[in-house]
């Protein structure tokens, strides 16, 4: 059978099993879409829809199950308002769904039109098409106070169907799970909703754990977008439209719109945060906004039928004039493939730094702390030509179009002129602290200003407050002590307690303020707010983001010099270059960021030597990316770069016959995000307990001995646990 593509729209006129495929329809991440009809039958039979998995992905298992799964699951349902499936097979060893066709147009479609034309729905239309939805997914859910069905994940409007008849409807299960299915699958997630960012929710962002009310988050998100006329959670980004997700950032309801003020606090109730606080089934939310709905059914679907024909017809008016505005995924521009062509090359100067008199030989690159001269090679992107951009990818064109931007210089405090710097590398510079807010730059040939001046930079430099702006003599720190645990058997514990102590020391207080870590020439700045981590700096070249990825697999070497390449065209966001360029998916970057945080933090506990000082009361200034991190899994990732097995039993196997007991702690401490092993052996110690007793215990619930240490030493170390 071939499997040659015909173009979306155009006739196919072939037989598929016993349907015959007319157009094709559309083609996603996984699976082609075909407008078909039964062969079967002397009466021209209705059309539907067959779904086939892609030639790709046929061999493949997981997307062999995750096929199978979504038709398992889209059978189960016989409801007015959900997409019916009339049949899952395979024709010839080839998965397929036949569904049925919604003659009409999908929400996203009205809604790009309605945001075009500025026509936001009016709430009682609006709300009873969030109604509409909420019918569907309480069959979904299993309906009853609990939910015991299905979870959707991807409420959308891309999902939601408006037809002809003004029926509403809900389809593509593709990534619905069980319930009891309560965390999302880290990587597949991220591809199954490439271009439905504004649409996830908080604890998808976060990758932690889901369920019924998170369709019910997505549909008060949709239900703000109808009415107020464009999406609810924006950015000049795609990690910046998921910064305000994961931070439900709703101040749009706040300004002036049509929405009736009562209507606002059931949808604010909704979006809140943390799940048990949204309406706890779709019943209860769907009788929340009875009162604001259309009661006249038959009126309502007139209104959405209009509302239909007036999209379909405002549509073909504009792609006749080369418009696309119902184009459902705008797909960001790809790195063009290489052509037989190449443009000229782009020239990045290699240049040896130097000051204004005496050229510098090639020097190699030292460890170099804040307030220092810079003295080392710059190291440019590897590149010696950009590949010719594809005709039809206008972004990617604009995005590398040849250019030489001019060089930047710096000129120091002691009034030493440094450079020839490439952006990238005067951002890496940045960055790391090598260059300071009061240095001045000479910025691609603009004259010099202060770094603090220059936004394409000082959006780049760590958020320091007053008491650290100089490296020598901050003031007096609130906490004090080694970065690494001074450790003696005979008193049977650290003596000096080291980083997770002062990790602890900040999350106990919900301490805003800065924590410093150094070592030699390394240091780290780890910033907190209401005692979680909102930002890490470091003056290792190697822990930027760019390094992070390449060292961890997820971004080749040279898919990374080539948005170094381009970053200017970026405004020097590295993130919104690889994610819009296509080099990698921005659900997976904005998890990398977070976990790049996590590490730089992690790093301390492996230091031999060093010391670290906490400082409170600094307000941190802007930060291009708040991480917002708990300090509990970052403690236990530190432990475990500690302890081995075979330290972890040299340390407690001396303590075998000691008694350890809990102490009194603040819940901000006792909340920090601890993992379910942790919480195991907080609950297990009741009064004071040997040792021996308490890692037994754990390891019949399931923990190995290595696990059930560290949970107790991590718990220990932060100030959980304490001795007898």
């Amino acid at each position: 059978m071939s499997t040659q593509k015909p173009p979306l729209g155009k006739p196919t006129a072939r037989t598929f099993g016993r349907y015959r495929l007319e157009e094709r329809l559309a083609s996603g991440g996984t699976a082609d879409v075909f407008i078909a009809r039964p062969t079967s039958g002397t009466e021209p039979a209705p059309q539907l829809v067959v779904k086939r998995l892609l030639p790709s992905l046929r061999n493949d298992p997981a997307s062999r199950k995750m096929f199978a799964d979504e038709a398992e699951l889209h059978r189960r349902f016989r409801h007015p308002n959900i997409v019916e499936c009339y049949e899952a097979g395979e024709v010839e060893g080839e998965p397929f769904l036949a569904i049925e066709l919604v003659s009409g147009a999908d929400l996203h479609r009205v809604l790009k039109l309605g945001q075009t034309r500025k026509r936001p729905l009016p709430p009682p239309l609006a709300t009873f098409i969030a109604r509409e939805v909420l019918a569907a997914l309480g069959v979904v859910h299993g309906g009853g106070a609990e939910s015991v069905g299905i979870v959707h994940r991807d409420v959308s409007p891309s999902n939601i169907y408006l037809s002809t008849a003004g029926d509403v409807k809900l389809g593509d299960f593709g990534i619905a799970r069980e319930s009891s299915e309560r965390t999302a699958p880290r990587g597949g997630l991220a591809n199954a909703i490439k271009g439905k960012f504004a649409y996830l929710t908080p604890e998808q962002v976060a990758s932690e754990p889901t369920d019924h009310r998170t369709d019910l988050f997505s549909v008060a998100n949709v239900l703000a977008e109808m009415m107020l006329g464009r999406p609810l959670f924006a950015g000049a980004g795609q990690l910046a439209v998921l910064l305000s997700i994961r931070d439900v950032r709703t101040e749009a309801l706040d300004g002036p719109h049509g929405i009736p003020v009562p209507l606002v606090a059931i949808l604010k109730r909704a979006l809140a945060r943390d799940p048990g606080q949204r309406f706890q089934n779709a019943a209860s939310f769907a009788e929340a906004l009875a009162p604001f709905a259309m009661h006249d059914r038959e009126a309502a679907r007139r209104d959405i039928a209009q509302l239909v024909r007036w999209t379909r017809q405002t549509s073909q008016e504009l792609r006749a004039v080369g418009e696309h505005p119902d184009q459902r995924v705008v797909e960001p521009p790809v790195r063009p493939v290489p052509s037989a062509r190449p443009v000229p090359a782009l020239h990045i100067d290699s240049s040896v730094l130097h000051d204004e008199e005496t050229p510098k030989p090639p020097q190699p690159t030292p460890s170099i702390t804040r307030g220092a001269p810079i003295q080392d090679k710059v190291v440019a992107p590897s590149i010696t030509e950009l590949p010719a951009p594809a005709p039809s990818q206008a972004a990617a064109d604009a995005a590398t179009r040849p250019f030489s931007p001019p060089p930047s210089y710096v000129r120091t405090a002691d009034g030493r002129l440094l450079g020839p710097f490439s952006y990238a590398k005067l951002i890496e510079l940045v960055v790391t602290g090598r260059v300071d807010a009061d240095d001045h730059v000479d910025f691609l040939g603009t004259g010099f200003q202060p770094v603090s001046d220059i936004d394409e930079l000082a959006r780049h430099l760590a958020p320091r407050s007053s008491v650290t702006r100089q490296l020598e003599g901050p003031g007096t720190p609130d906490w004090q002590g080694f970065a690494a645990e001074r450790y003696d058997e005979e008193v049977g514990g650290a003596i000096e307690p080291g980083i997770a102590t002062a990790m602890g020391f900040a999350a106990s207080r919900r301490a805003t303020g800065v924590l410093l870590a150094q070592h030699g020439p390394r240091r780290k700045e780890v910033y907190f707010v209401n005692g979680r981590v909102l930002h890490v700096a470091s003056t290792e070249a190697t822990e930027m983001i760019g390094e992070y990825l390449v060292a961890r697999g997820l971004l080749e070497r040279g898919d990374l010099d080539f948005a170094l390449a381009v970053l200017p065209r970026f405004d020097g966001r590295l993130g919104e270059a690889l994610t819009g360029l296509g080099l990698i998916d921005a659900v997976k970057m904005f998890k990398a960021i977070e976990e790049q945080g996590r590490d730089k933090i992690v790093d301390v506990f492996g230091w031999s030597d060093g010391e670290i000082s906490f400082y409170s009361g600094g307000q941190p200034g802007k930060v291009e990316f708040p991480l917002d991190l708990p300090i509990g899994p970052i403690v236990e990732a530190g432990m475990a770069t500690m302890l081995d097995e075979r330290h972890a039993e040299a340390r407690y196997g001396a303590w075998l016959e000691r008694r350890i007991r809990p102490r009194e702690v603040p819940s901000s401490l006792r909340d920090a995000g601890w993992s379910s092993r942790v919480e195991r052996a907080l609950l297990s110690i009741k009064q004071p307990t040997r040792i021996s007793v308490l890692l037994a215990a754990l390891v019949s619930d399931g923990l190995t001995r290595l696990e059930a240490i560290l949970a107790v030493e991590s718990a220990r170390v932060a100030g959980l646990l304490d001795w007898a």
